[in-house]
């Protein structure tokens, strides 16, 4: 449980359920096995909120309401909002794409595909257009969103279009610490994925992947164009700097202060199960426990 939240009288909080800030829960509720209640929610006398269920940040959740489990309670997934029918644009055609299409679908009153050179006209039931349509769909009021995993292809489909609407996209079973939503309004194009935990005082950059389960802690900075993989753990006080990739279910472990960050060099790449006790030189590959260079790719640091 957060700082500031509240929980009444008889309530049952059951195993790895998280209750952020300022979150309240009434007299005789039962909240489940790893339900979100996200900061600033109200819920009920009464109710029972089921396992993996989730609540988005500042809703009110009625007396003696049943919220079924893996259920979420939000109004979107776009931040900031997207007004009026919502039309989205997925570039790419492949597995990380469809991953994205399956956070806006719910949402979205039309999806389609975009591909530079498409080989089908429909992908696993949506729409595949060429990129030679993107202006068209722009007219038509669609946003954007860069379904692509890899690095430098994301960052050189944003400079083809840099005018385009591209909204942040959060799952509805992610999790922030205080004031991070605000924060990540003012960015844009990132996407966040299902079960993410984020805690407080993380500054974003833009068109970042967060994926699958990762954390990431307090007083971190996240630059441009990063991607950390599923299940990995970024604790406090680190700076992972632009393109960086951060691999499956590796950890970062906390820098020294907020001033003296462990820094994960431009470029870099941070392999799958790696354990990084010290900052990491740009444009080089780290691997192993603890994480040890493999490759370097012309990091000015180093020997």
């Amino acid at each position: 449980m957060n700082a500031g939240a509240a929980i009444g009288k008889n309530c049952i909080v059951n195993t790895k359920a998280l209750i952020e800030h300022d979150a309240k829960i009434r007299d005789h509720c039962h909240i489940a096995t790893n339900a979100v209640i996200n900061g600033g929610c109200t819920v009920g006398e009464g109710t029972f909120f089921g396992s993996t269920a989730m609540a988005r940040e500042c809703i009110e959740i009625g007396k003696r309401c049943v919220v079924g489990g893996g259920a979420s309670h939000g109004e979107s997934v776009f931040f900031p909002d997207v007004q009026g029918p919502v039309k989205a644009g997925v570039f790419g055609a492949s597995g990380f794409s469809r991953e994205v299409a399956d956070i806006l679908n719910p949402f979205a009153d039309e999806l389609v595909y975009i591909d530079l050179d498409p080989e089908t006209t429909r992908y696993f039931g949506k729409p595949v257009v060429n990129e030679t349509e993107i202006f068209q769909l722009k007219e038509q009021r669609f946003v954007f969103v860069i379904g692509a995993g890899d690095n430098p292809t994301r960052q050189k489909i944003y400079n083809r279009y840099p005018d385009l609407p591209f909204p942040n996209i959060v799952h509805p079973a992610a999790s922030m610490g205080h004031g991070q939503l605000e924060r990540l309004k003012m960015k844009k194009g990132n996407i966040i994925t299902a079960g993410v935990r984020f805690t407080n005082n993380i500054e974003w950059g833009d068109f970042g992947i967060f994926n699958l389960n990762c954390t990431v802690g307090h007083d971190c900075i996240i630059q441009d164009f990063v991607n950390i993989a599923p299940g990995a753990n970024i604790s406090g006080n680190v700076l992972i700097e632009q393109g960086a990739y951060i691999g499956t279910n590796a950890a970062v472990l906390q820098g020294k202060s907020v001033g003296n960050k462990i820094r994960i060099g431009q470029f870099s790449v941070v392999g799958g199960g790696a354990v990084v006790t010290k900052s990491v030189f740009e444009k080089t590959v780290v691997m192993g426990v603890p994480g040890k260079t493999v490759i370097d790719k012309g990091s000015k640091n180093s020997k």
